[in-house]
């Protein structure tokens, strides 16, 4: 996707706006514009029946019922009520919470909070290289005492794809209740599945093609009813998320998911993989200079390029390459941020190391022409900031 010229390649921070589900929101602007709340007359049914279709469609998604599906602002907002809300009304014997060391900034503040505001112990999981939790470190750490264990789907900056399957087995051998941040999963992996791993589950629809402001937590009526919601109104959503909610918003994210479903999401990713590789061949004559940083192609989010160029500091070349290019050297969270990323660091990078590695990422609008000419525009810049190192076999370390 180009806009005023630039080829966008931040897909994992954001991504562009389906034109599908903007001529969806449209209809809901102007149709179901009324108070989904206002069970007194036609509209409000009308909005009701829309706000309710969209539930059912995001958690078929993830093979979820409509009724597991509780709306929020974004995923921050869903791993707070997550955490926090599992933490306050935490069993008096389950004072523990795992978190990984990889997580979003989000998930990692609201463990912190819980500590804080409730006296949870919080354990930090380290990760491997590749930025995934070893089910072993999760055997070697989880006890009768933890109440919930947090481990995203897909990491958002290095791309790893966590094994959710074996790692809700062992929280569940011990009473724990497992939430998955999957903000990043609709465009990496089959999500069809991950409702039946998890207990609480974390959605964003600007990660997959949807309108920023709206995202989701499911989780079984069960589950929500030991929840301590964040806020108190009006009672809407059983009471855990108060408000009106902004029905264009969520029909917009149901419009997001089902997108996926029209496409081919596993073409898709096949398609998105093969740029990427175009991508990681065209850097080659950046010939041992650069390396994949974290798991293998295959084991990873198939738009993730997370690159080190040794020897380049990654905001220097990002600044270089404006208006031209967009990708980010780490998270949007912490973006302008002068320490190193937590992820980078987490992974066993020296700080050093973190600051020369940038996260390129590709998705549904990238061409093969905007591929080409980020490839050109980073060789070209990075030879004017170095002079050009090539090892004597011509090797690139690229997983």
């Amino acid at each position: 996707m180009r806009l005023n010229h630039s080829v966008y390649m931040d897909y994992q921070a954001t991504t562009p706006v389906d034109p599908a589900v903007i001529a969806a929101m449209d209809a809901a602007w102007r149709n179901d514009f009324a108070n989904p709340h206002s069970v007194e007359h036609a509209l409000g049914w009308g909005a009701a029946a829309a706000l309710e279709k969209s539930a059912a469609a995001v958690g078929a998604f993830v093979g979820a019922s409509g009724d597991h599906v509780v709306f929020t602002s974004g995923a921050t907002e869903a791993n707070w009520l997550a955490i926090l809300g599992i933490a306050a009304r935490a069993p008096r014997n389950r004072t523990r919470l795992l978190l990984s060391a990889a997580e979003h900034k989000s998930v990692l503040a609201a463990g912190a909070e819980a500590q804080r505001r409730f006296g949870m112990e919080v354990t930090v999981l380290g990760v491997d290289t590749f930025g995934c939790v070893d089910p072993t470190t999760l055997r070697s750490c989880i006890d009768d005492r933890v109440a919930l264990v947090s481990i995203m789907a897909v990491n958002h900056e290095v791309g790893a794809l966590n094994d959710i399957a074996g790692l809700a087995r062992i929280s569940r051998k011990h009473g724990a209740l497992f939430h998955v941040d999957a903000s990043q999963a609709p465009a990496a992996c089959d999500s069809r599945a991950l409702a039946h791993h998890t207990d609480l589950l974390t959605l964003s629809a600007h990660k997959a093609y949807g309108p920023k402001g709206i995202g989701a937590l499911i989780a079984a009526p069960d589950v929500q009813d030991r929840l301590e919601p964040l806020m108190r109104g009006g009672g809407q959503q059983a009471g855990l998320r108060p408000g009106t909610a902004p029905t264009p918003l969520c029909v917009g994210f149901a419009a997001a998911l089902q997108e996926f479903d029209r496409v081919g999401a596993g073409a898709e990713r096949v398609r998105v993989a093969r740029l990427r590789d175009r991508f990681l061949g065209g850097l080659k004559e950046l010939s041992g200079g650069i390396e994949l940083v974290g798991p293998p192609r295959e084991r990873r989010h198939p738009g993730n390029a997370c690159v080190r160029i040794h020897g380049v500091d990654g905001a220097d070349l990002i600044a270089s390459l404006q208006p031209r290019l967009a990708a980010s050297t780490q998270s949007a969270c912490n973006s302008g941020s002068t320490e190193p990323s937590p992820v980078l660091l987490a992974i066993g990078l020296e700080p050093d190391a973190a600051r020369e590695c940038v996260r390129f990422s590709v998705g549904r609008f990238t061409t093969e022409d905007q591929v080409d000419d980020a490839v050109r525009w980073i060789v070209t810049a990075i030879a004017g900031r170095r002079e050009l190192v090539t090892d004597s076999n011509g090797a690139v370390d690229f997983g």
